[in-house]
């Protein structure tokens, strides 16, 4: 019996395209580079050479921020405010990731050297520039306490809510009422002075600025012990309790009722 012969199926031109697709394109590619040797080595030598730049950067910034950062350490070695105000003010022209911290020493320094004037421009970048960083909230109790140190009382205290109620969350924030505390104080207004180091020990009790607060309170009761009427309140009482719990002491030998009704004291045989 004759073997029947299977139909020939014919191949597209789209079956020999899906086949032979990625060897043409391979030897597209392999054709284009012999023939354009020049384009195809500019094309490769400018990709190194990217390649090379990005490495040369990376190392290069972090050759930059080992120096900053040891040019930042000198400079907080040294023990001179006013040269350290100059060694400070040369790392921040430098730039780099400290730039928020350098700039909040510096203005730290500048308040030790007396030059008022540089710490405030200093704190002042520090909330303006870096208002999200950690040293936000310490560089504006910085100006508050600036404007304190000038006798500027009313800004001072507006500066020392402004840190509080902004920056409300961190430990600088919770630190206010002490301060706000010492400005009433100074300006003698006690009442108020007394209320704000309350607060100061209610708000972040435990703590070493409660510990001075109640200090402070301990100090103005001495001083104003009519600002503590609730305290003199409960003193009377307990001496009203004291003086009414003595009358029903009995003293010694006098006679108390035993429990069979009988009398017992010094008197009895």
């Amino acid at each position: 019996m004759a073997e029947k012969k299977g139909k020939t199926k014919k191949l597209s031109v789209t079956d020999v395209g899906s086949v032979t697709a990625g060897q043409d394109t391979l030897q597209r590619a392999m054709a284009y580079a012999r023939e354009n040797p020049l384009i195809v080595g500019a094309a490769a030598g400018a990709v190194v050479l990217i390649l090379l730049a990005g490495w040369l950067f990376r190392v290069n910034a972090s050759i930059t921020d080992d120096e900053i950062m040891t040019r930042y350490a000198k400079a907080l070695e040294n023990e001179d405010p006013a040269a350290q105000v100059t060694e400070l003010e040369a790392v921040v022209q430098e730039g780099g990731r400290w730039t928020a911290e350098v700039l909040y020493m510096l203005g730290e320094a500048a308040i030790r050297a007396q030059q008022y004037d540089k710490s405030a421009e200093a704190f002042k970048r520090v909330t303006e520039e870096f208002g999200t960083s950690e040293y936000a909230p310490r560089a504006a109790e910085g100006l508050a306490f600036l404007e304190e140190n000038k006798g500027n009382t009313d800004a001072a205290l507006s500066g020392y809510k402004d840190v509080m109620d902004k920056w409300s969350n961190t430990f600088t924030g919770r630190c206010q009422w002490y301060n706000i505390a010492r400005v009433q104080e100074s300006k003698g207004d006690f009442k108020a002075a007394v209320e704000a180091y309350q607060a100061q020990v209610k708000g972040f009790p435990d703590s070493h600025i409660s510990e001075k607060s109640e200090e402070a309170l301990a100090r103005l009761k001495k001083e104003h012990a009519d600002l503590f009427p609730e305290e003199a309140q409960e003193g009377e009482a307990s001496v009203t309790v004291l003086e009414g719990q003595s009358e029903g002491v009995v003293s010694e030998g006098e006679n108390t009722p035993s429990a069979e009704g009988e009398t017992t004291g010094s008197g009895q045989s």
